[in-house]
Parts: C-alpha cells; structure tokens; sequence
C-alpha cells in the first residue's frame, strides 16, 4: 500500500512539474501583454502585473493585424480541405486496394518528411515565381498539402485498416458506388481520425512562418505570423507587450479549435500510433 502511495504521488508531481513548464509561458505571455512598458522592463519582473492594461490589444487592434489573422484563416482552412480530401483518398487506397508497388508507394508518400524544409525554400520560391504566384496568398495551400497530406492519408490509413471490410461489402450490396460509400459510411465512422488530423493540419499551417515569408510581401496579403513580426519591425521601439498581445490574440483560435476537438485528436494521434 505504501509503496502504491509514493508512486501514485510520484506520478502527481511529475504531472504538476510538467503543466508548470507548459502553462507556465503561456502565462507569462498573458501578463506580459497586461503590463505597461515601464513595468515590463522592471527588475526583478512582477508576476502578477500592478496595473493591468490592454493598451497593447488597443494598439494591435488599431494595426491591419485582423487582416493577417483573416488570411491565417482562409490559409489553414483551405489546407485543411485539401489535405481532407487527398488525404482520406489516399489512406482508403492504402488501406484497400491492392496494387503492384502498393507498399513502396506508401513509403515514397512519406518521403517529404526525410527533407528540412529549409531546403525547399529555394525550389518552392522558383516554382511559385514560373507560376506566377509569388505574393499570391493561394500559393502558401498549395505547399503547406505537400507536408500535411502525407501525415493526414497514414492517420487515416490506421483507421480504416481497423475498420471490417464487411461494412462496405453491406454498402454495396444495398446499391452504394464507392463514394457513397467513402464520405457516408467510412469517414463518419472515422471521425476521430479525420478531426485529429484536420487539427493538426491547421495547427501546422496556422503557425507556418518560412514559406510564408519568403513567399509574401505585400502587406495585404501576410499571414498572423509573418505581419506580427512586420508590425514589431517598423515600430521605433520593440514592444514587448504588442508581441505578447499578438501572440496571446493568435493562439485563440487554435485553443478553441483544441478545446472543441481535443478528445477526437488524441484518440486520432493513438489510433494511428498502433500501426
């Protein structure tokens, strides 16, 4: 019994210790960006701020940050619909169908992973400036589905290989084709699967910053990550508090989105780290 006890409050600290290293930037973000500019720079800092203010929000307000927060929006979201449909096109067929080189094929879709993406940045400026899509805000979809669709088509791959086959025999015999199969019967019962990777799709074109900067330029057209950095460049000052107000202002939408589909991406990330 003892023994239970010191390892059941071993496991407490350790969970305690480790929400402390995760929340504890977070809230140091929050009261950062509700601190006036003396108080920020004070040694030693103030953990709890003395007067809190949202002046740096009346400010990052008063910028065209919406804007960039409109176009982080539009971006993730279109990536997200993309990376969906190659995504749970391409993990049904490995799942499947059977077909020479299916197993290579497989591995070769994975191959995008094998590369820094600092070493595309030259390939892709190229290839978006003979499309003529250099500073076009379309541009950036197109090449945040190279990274995402791998990952989303072997989630859900996991998912449908953990599904009877006979589900879509019944389908068939009962006269649906295979799309009516697919988007009625296999991607509802995949559900968790396809909102685990539709979150970590737009987490991971929400926060893209690389190719966005070397792919935009005109103010109109930058996304919540390159215009933030923009906004803090042309201010005579380094504002600490605007940054932390932008940071704080972006991280909303993916908490809600986390907050709505957190239970549907965890069972997503575990299904699909069983194969």
């Amino acid at each position: 019994m003892t023994n239970k006890l010191i390892i059941k409050c071993f496991n407490v600290v350790c969970v305690v210790l480790l929400l402390f290293v995760v929340l504890w930037p977070a809230y140091w973000m929050l009261i950062t960006s509700l601190k006036t500019n003396t108080e920020i720079l004070t040694v030693p800092p103030t953990l709890i701020p003395l007067k809190p203010t949202i002046d740096s929000y009346r400010t990052l307000f008063q910028t065209s940050f919406l804007k960039y927060l409109s176009n982080s929006i539009i971006v993730s979201v279109i990536t997200v619909v993309i990376s969906t449909i190659f995504g749970t096109l391409a993990g049904y067929s490995l799942s499947r169908f059977n077909y020479p080189g299916k197993k290579y094929i497989g591995r070769i879709i994975l191959f995008s992973y094998l590369f820094p993406g600092v070493l595309l940045m030259v390939p892709m400026y190229v290839l978006a400036s003979r499309l003529n899509m250099l500073d076009n805000l379309f541009v950036l979809p197109i090449i945040y589905v190279t990274f995402t669709a791998p990952f989303y088509s072997w989630l859900l791959k996991s998912f449908f290989d953990n599904m009877p086959e006979n589900l879509e025999d019944a389908a068939m015999i009962d006269g649906a084709n295979y799309w009516q199969t697919i988007w009625k019967i296999i991607i509802p019962l995949s559900a968790p699967g396809v909102a685990g990777a539709a979150l970590w799709t737009f987490i991971m074109s929400w926060q893209e910053y690389m190719f966005a900067t070397i792919l935009l330029s005109s103010d109109q057209n930058l996304t919540a990550p390159v215009g933030l950095s923009r906004l803090l460049a042309i201010q005579q000052r380094f504002n600490w508090g605007i940054l932390n107000a932008g940071a704080i202002v972006s991280a909303l939408p993916v908490l809600i989105l986390f907050v709505i589909l957190g239970r549907s991406f965890i069972s997503g990330l575990t299904t699909g780290s069983g194969k």
